[in-house]
């Protein structure tokens, strides 16, 4: 990874996002082996202000869904998490008219509360298509 610009290209068909300091982990699998850009968000690419842990957008150009990810791996503060990934996908976004997609993944369960649902529908009015899920989700791209 170059730390100068807090990304890496990857082809792997496994990509794992995890925080030393939380348990919290968000696997992609990528079975097409798409070309990925990974980015560490927090404390690199954004250093200061509002900002969520990783984005991973897909550079290939044959793929047609979404293509930026926003993803906060976070305790139990899912308003919060939400506001880091709206803030982030503001500076960050390549695509200002497609959707996007968001990842919280929380220490808190059950997954399917009416906070989490609100959370889902104000991410939906800013185009991003929000996933919450407590401590690990495995998603394929």
């Amino acid at each position: 990874m170059n730390s100068i610009n807090c990304s890496e290209i990857i082809f792997n068909k496994i990509i794992t996002f995890k925080d030393k300091k939380n348990p919290q982990m968000l696997i992609i699998r990528n079975p097409n082996l798409y070309e990925i850009e990974k980015t560490i968000v927090d404390g690199c690419k954004i250093t200061d202000g509002i900002r969520c842990d990783f984005m991973m957008e897909i550079r290939h150009s044959n793929y047609t869904g979404i293509r930026e990810y926003y993803i906060e791996l976070k305790g139990t503060d899912l308003a919060k998490a939400l506001d880091q990934i709206l803030e982030t996908a503001k500076i960050l976004t390549k695509q200002h008219d497609c959707l996007k997609k968001g990842f919280i993944i929380c220490n808190r369960s059950p997954e399917s509360t009416t906070e989490n649902q609100k959370l889902i529908i104000q991410a939906r009015k800013k185009k991003i298509d929000l996933i919450i899920k407590s401590k690990k989700l495995e998603y394929e791209i």
